[in-house]
């Protein structure tokens, strides 16, 4: 319970139906007394604490104080006529309920694909919390075999990918005795983009650390083992037991994704040697276990319980089993006795009624301790009537009623049964008579006169002294003897007053005590022992502290008490130095800074000097360090990561216990980190977390307990490129309903220097091949694409790339729009194979398929479609009509014509759609693709070799005459081995056409004419 909670401790009895039934009497009083970590506890003497008047049970509540100071192990004893009854020994553990410090919020930073551990640290208790993981919306932490909660609390990534990444990770720790759960403060985990080629990794062990580990465990109790890997891809975990191959089933199960070996009820059986495995394609790891099991104390034979009659004899076996094997002790009504196997054997007389008792049996070793009570009832039970009152017995002469005796006429009368009443009992008087003898200097024998017993005899005598130099009205408890014991030898300290009394017990309780003694004081004598706990606790520089547990004035020895103080240099056979001083601590100037000493601390006194004390080595001030790390050499390892190594400073230079050193690194955009590398042999040090494609500046130095020495020089370096992270953003236009123009910005986290952009874009349904436009200028934003299906959705993947490689890719689904209708929504359901798409192009993309469900608008349904060709059918042929009575309506010149109809084809169509004509510039057919005014390609991807496929004609007044006379193929326009097939930079295949409407305005108006 917490420290100042109220806390209940129970104290119950029970005897046998038999007693019950037979000796009713005896439980009309039962009393009850306490002892408390071996020393007798009165609860009723405590303001603090309620008793009840029916058990022993006393309730501790919270008042003006805490309760801890009723901490400790408590036993009940339960006494009537009959015995004296003891419980088992009870616990009483008081703390403070559990409260969270504060601390900083941390931020840890992890390439993809490494592994991370997560630290909880909650406030210690004596009963573990639970932990707890959950996020901001107080919503558990999702857990696979790739996330896992260990024993110890933390959260286990056996790697990270990039959906890890959040600044919500927090800890919960539940207390369930306390009623308390404490949040810790939340922590971010940053997962980068990895440099590495290397994306397989071997399985290793996490937690627990080494390849063996031993493990105790006590029988009965619920035992896990527990292995944690890391590793890509995911390693799995199997588990074998190694003794005799054989993993049970039945006393065995895995759980928390096999990391965990539960044992839910473990006996000797389960001991031996465990094996778990990590395995994953890339290899595997091991660690071994080996199980110890042993055992608290447990029955198996317990004594039993019984009623005799005077001259019998008993004979009681206790039987215990338990790893170490248990130590059996006896005790008659709580006194001890000896003897594994005690039998009661009275050979010159019979068994008593007195020797009624109750026996303790208890079995112990280092894992716990059991208990039994054992009730002997001796009974002499006289005759009964067990008919009713003046009942008539009617026989005939000469017969025999109820046994041999023949009836006569002379035994006919009224018979009468008395019963006696039983002597009154009570406690026994106080002993009387106190006589001190064999006086000696360090010893004497006390003895006493029993009081009367008031027909209860009396089992136990205490003895307590009162010292009355030290420990002046308060009584001390000495020692206790049995109720046939009345002279005791008792040890004494020198220098001392005693004064002594006896107080008797009976199965009624105690008696009032003896009045005290005579005093007798003992004569001084030089100290026999010396103070404990000598060390040094220096905390200003030059300065030597020495300090020492003062001893209790109960064991001076005599007059004039102090403590001789002696140092010198350690390694130096020179004169010790020494002073007297009355207490701790003792103060020496002008120590010199961190410098060790020999010191020894001596009781003395009037008399002479202690024992030879034990010699302590402690260090004078520290201060802090004079020198900072040299040859500090820093190594790339990829993009985030360095290594750091550097040369210790030298052992002088600290001026105190090295505690490790400090490294601060800062960056060109005026971020900065702290490193902690603790450990005075630390040499290297791994920098995770940092920027690529940045320049940092680092600093080093050396600290002990009091401070941090000075720093080195400012160290720079620069970490390499790394691949950039997706675009930040990809969006879609159609100018027309088979294009669609992509638009992007550009890495948040460029990691390098952007040299161009990689786009991989296929049908959505997977029937298409996989095509790739590579765009080799970094300044290029937006791309159309032509030739597209209006009726299929595409799904386009679009990363940038620095001289490291391409990155991670931004991925979006879209279609083309059908006269300003709505793009239906996309939902993608990911597989989890993967297949490879073979392109023309000659490179391999590795895709994820799987269907893609397409939840339509209306914008895809067939009678929109439908509908939105007969509206666009109707107004072509009105328009057709308005150009046709136009024609036949007007009279102008042939020249006037040819004029109207070149400004009407020079004039600019719609510039998404068609592009732009001019003299200067090469024609080029609605089909191909549009870069626009700003789009620049590299020579890969040019698209200047398609302006000579298309032909175009004219009639005799200057008007287009047809569409496309022809095209023809340009090969490698996708890239250097590509074979020439269908792209969106390499159109083969004319936009479809439908029945009587022309492809062109320009066929408009030529049909008009």
């Amino acid at each position: 319970p917490a420290k100042n909670r109220s806390q209940q401790v129970k104290c119950m009895y029970s005897f046998i139906y038999l007693l019950l039934l037979l000796s009713p009497s005896p439980l009309l009083f039962v009393r009850f007394r306490w002892v408390k970590d071996g020393q007798q506890f009165d609860p009723a003497s405590d303001p603090q604490v309620l008793t009840s008047e029916k058990s022993g049970t006393f309730s501790v509540v919270s008042g003006d104080g805490p309760i801890s100071k009723y901490m400790g192990k408590y036993r009940c004893y339960a006494s009537n006529e009959l015995g004296t009854a003891i419980s088992e020994e009870a616990q009483l553990i008081t703390e403070n309920t559990p409260i969270l410090t504060k601390e900083k919020r941390q931020r840890k930073t992890v390439e993809e694909g490494d592994k991370a551990i997560l630290n909880c640290n909650p406030p210690s208790s004596s009963t573990p919390p639970n932990i707890h993981w959950m996020d901001k919306n107080l919503q558990h932490i999702h857990q696979s075999d790739r996330v896992t909660k260990g024993l110890d609390g933390r959260l286990y990534f056996s790697h990270v990918i990039p959906s890890d990444s959040r600044d919500d990770y927090i800890c919960h720790a539940q207390y369930v005795t306390a009623r308390t759960i404490l949040p810790k403060e939340p922590i971010q985990l940053i997962v980068t983009p990895s440099n590495s080629v290397v994306w397989h990794r071997k399985p290793h062990l996490l937690h627990p650390t080494g390849s063996e580990t031993r493990v105790l465990a006590l029988r009965g109790q619920s035992l896990v083992l527990e292995c944690i890997p890391k590793g890509l891809p995911t390693p799995s975990v199997t588990w074998q037991r190694l003794t005799n191959g054989v993993l049970s089933t039945s006393r065995t199960s895995t759980q928390n994704f096999g990391r965990w070996l539960r044992f839910n009820s473990i006996d000797e059986s389960d001991q031996g040697d465990y094996e778990c495995i990590a395995n994953n394609s890339q290899g595997t790891a091991k660690h071994f276990f080996t199980v110890t099991v042993e055992a608290a104390p447990y029955w198996i034979k317990k004594p039993a319980s019984n009623l005799y009659a005077p001259g019998e004899n008993v004979r009681l076996e206790c039987h215990a089993e338990g790893i170490p094997t248990p130590t059996i002790t006896w005790s008659l009504n709580g006194n001890p006795l000896s003897g594994e196997l005690l039998a009661l054997v009275d050979t010159s007389s019979s068994l008593l009624q007195h020797d009624t008792a109750v026996y303790q049996c208890e079995a112990s070793n280092k894992h716990g301790i059991i208990l039994v009570n054992t009730y002997i009832h001796v009974i002499e039970l006289p005759p009964q009537i067990l008919t009713r009152d003046m009942k008539v017995y009617r026989v005939t002469q000469g017969q025999t009623w109820l046994g041999p005796l023949s009836l006569d006429p002379e035994v006919v009368g009224i018979y009468i049964c008395c019963r006696y009443p039983h002597l009154l009992s009570d406690r026994p008087d106080p002993p009387f008579n106190l006589t001190l003898t064999n006086k000696q200097s360090r010893s004497l024998t006390l003895s006493w006169i029993p009081g009367n017993d008031h027909n209860s005899p009396i089992n136990e005598f205490v003895v307590e002294y009162e010292e009355l130099r030290s420990r002046k009205g308060h009584w001390q408890f000495l020692l206790n003897s049995s109720g046939d014991i009345q002279q005791v030898k008792i040890p004494l300290q020198p220098f001392c007053n005693y004064t002594f009394r006896v107080t008797a017990f009976n199965e009624f309780g105690r008696s009032e005590p003896s009045n005290p003694s005579e005093t007798y004081r003992t004569p001084p004598a030089a100290p026999d022992r010396n103070p404990e706990d000598v060390r040094t606790i220096s905390t200003e520089p030059g300065v030597l502290t020495i300090a020492w547990k003062e001893m209790d004035k109960y064991y001076f020895n005599g007059p004039g008490y102090q403590y001789k103080v002696m140092w010198r240099a350690a390694g130096h056979r020179s004169h010790w130095n020494q002073s007297a001083v009355s207490s701790s601590p003792f103060v020496v100037r002008e120590a010199g800074t961190f410098q060790p000493f020999e010191i020894k601390v001596k009781a003395v006194n009037q008399l002479g000097e202690g024992p030879d004390p034990i010699l302590v080595t402690g260090h004078s001030g520290e201060d802090r360090p004079l020198m900072a790390p040299q040859n500090i050499a820093i190594t790339p390892v990829n993009g985030s990561v360095v290594q750091v190594k550097w040369v210790p400073v030298s052992r002088d230079s600290v001026q105190g216990h090295l505690l490790g050193y400090k490294g601060g690194h800062e960056s060109d955009n005026g971020d900065s980190w702290v490193v902690d590398v603790s450990g005075s042999n630390q040499v290297e040090e791994v920098l995770e977390g940092l920027r690529p494609y940045s320049k940092y500046e680092l600093k080093m130095t050396a600290y002990n307990s009091k401070g941090e020495g000075p720093f080195s020089g400012p160290h720079e370096f620069d970490t390499p490129e790394g691949v950039p992270g997706a675009p930040a953003s990809l969006t879609f236009d159609s100018p027309s309903e088979t294009s669609l123009t992509l638009h992007w910005s550009p890495p948040r986290d460029p990691n390098g220097k952007l040299i161009g952009y990689l786009l991989h874009y296929q049908e959505s349904n997977n029937n298409g091949l996989m095509k790739v436009l590579r765009i080799n200028d970094p300044d290029v934003y937006h791309i159309t694409l032509d030739n597209l299906d209006p009726k299929i959705f595409y799904a386009f993947y679009l990363s940038a790339s620095t001289s490291t490689g391409p990155g991670e890719s931004i991925v979006r689904t879209a279609a083309t729009l059908l006269d300003g209708g709505i793009v239906s929504t996309v939902t993608w359901k990911l597989q989890s194979s993967a297949i490879k798409a073979h392109h023309p192009c000659g490179c391999t993309t590795v895709l994820s398929p799987g269907p893609i469900q397409i939840e339509g608008g209306f914008a895809t349904q067939g009678w929109f479609i439908g509908l939105i060709s007969a509206i666009v059918l109707l107004l072509l042929v009105l328009l057709i009509l308005c150009f046709i009575k136009r024609s036949k309506g007007g009279k102008y010149s042939v020249k006037d014509k040819e004029e109207g109809q070149v400004d009407s084809e020079a004039r600019p169509m719609k510039d998404d759609a068609f592009g732009e004509y001019s003299d200067n510039e090469e024609k080029r057919s609605v089909s191909q693709p549009s870069l626009g005014v700003e789009s620049k390609l590299g020579s890969d991807d040019s698209l200047a070799g398609y302006g000579d496929s298309v032909d175009i004609q004219f009639n005799e007044d200057g008007s287009f005459i047809g569409q496309y006379s022809g095209h023809r193929d340009v090969p490698g326009a996708v890239g250097h081995d590509s074979s020439g097939a269908t792209s969106p930079v390499n159109p083969m295949i004319m936009p479809p056409s439908y029945p009587g409407v022309p492809n062109s305005v320009t066929g408009i108006l030529n049909r008009g004419n």
